[in-house]
């Protein structure tokens, strides 16, 4: 009985020696961004000598932590050292991946377009050719690298109702094609037909 009460007690005073050892040192090598008015000190103890201080939302380098929770960092071409509790890690961002957006214009028009996710943007699109002009916004559905739009415009131009609308990516440039009902959205001497270019 004496000796599993004395494992017993070993154990537990070598959990709590264990627990309590200061972490390692460890490389950093990441970018972070303060989260308060910090203290940069030339030693990693809170005691050591201040060489100055980081504003909140200053991004650091880190170059590796340090036991006691320090991160050593650089700091007007020398190594300083700031408590690693106030640091936050910045999650790198993924370059965007959307091709729709922006402003694009023929000679005769701008094309606007706004919101797009995987399956669909918002676009506006306005031109004017002589005294003809013509305005149009809606939601355009995105599949197989085109996007479409139907709108229905109680149209007598044709024996279709819908106004339908091909947008064709071409890279650095929309090739818009539309359906003859669209001419209830403009006049008889102007198209939305056309390549578009930033």
């Amino acid at each position: 009985m004496k000796k599993i009460f004395l494992l017993m007690v070993v154990f537990f005073l070598s959990i709590t020696l264990f627990s309590a050892k200061p972490t390692a040192a460890s490389t950093g090598n990441h970018t972070v961004k303060v989260k308060t008015t910090l203290n940069v000190r030339e030693k990693p103890s809170p005691r050591a000598k201040i060489v100055g201080s980081l504003k909140n939302g200053t991004i650091v380098y880190v170059y590796s932590t340090e036991p006691g929770g320090w991160s050593k960092i650089k700091y007007k071409n020398k190594a300083g050292y700031v408590a690693s509790r106030y640091l936050k890690a910045i999650t790198p961002t993924s370059p965007s991946t959307k091709k729709w957006n922006g402003k694009w214009q023929t000679e005769f028009g701008k094309l606007l377009i706004t919101h797009e996710t995987a399956s669909s943007f918002k676009f506006d699109i306005h031109v004017v050719m002589g005294e003809h002009v013509g305005d149009l916004q809606g939601t355009a559905k995105i599949k197989d690298g085109k996007a479409t739009y139907s709108g229905y415009t109680k149209s007598s131009f044709s024996k279709d109702p819908y106004c339908r609308i091909t947008f064709t990516h071409q890279g650095k440039s929309i090739r818009v094609k539309e359906s003859s009902a669209c001419l209830y959205w403009h006049g008889a001497t102007a198209t939305f037909d056309g390549t578009y270019f930033k």
